[in-house]
């Protein structure tokens, strides 16, 4: 896959590579590799909220019946 990035973000590359001896394709792909697990992360945290809602709405209109 070939991807197209700004002037500066590539000078940023390059530095970033030079400073963590690493080559620039290497540091792409962890970069990318850390950014898909943090969006995975957050997938999953939203799911969980909604369960807690659902939950939630559950108990409150299982109380609510009760009364």
């Amino acid at each position: 896959m070939n991807v197209n990035i700004s002037r500066e973000l590539d000078l940023e590359l390059k530095n970033a590579s030079k400073t963590l001896g690493f080559g620039e394709d290497a540091l792409v792909e962890r970069a990318i590799v850390f950014y898909l697990d943090t969006i995975k992360k957050q997938v999953a945290l939203r799911q969980e909220f909604a369960s807690w809602d659902k939950l939630s709405d559950d108990a409150l209109l299982s109380f609510e019946n009760k009364l």
